[in-house]
């Protein structure tokens, strides 16, 4: 696992954070960022979880 903070600033990072809050709760903060409303006051996080395909088999 791989915790990810303060990724406002790349973009396809941002693009699924935008993405989920779309779906879950029908917003968008991109428009936000855009304007630069978005500061370093507002801290998303992020936790990676690595998929099968991505990790060795333990049986290999």
């Amino acid at each position: 696992m791989k915790l990810i903070s303060n990724y406002k600033d790349h973009d396809r990072l941002r693009c699924s954070f935008n993405n989920l809050a779309q779906k879950t709760f029908g917003i968008s903060f991109e428009q936000w960022y855009q304007a630069g409303y978005w500061t370093d006051k507002y801290i998303i996080y992020l936790l990676t979880v690595k998929s099968p395909k991505q990790s060795k088999s333990a049986l290999s």
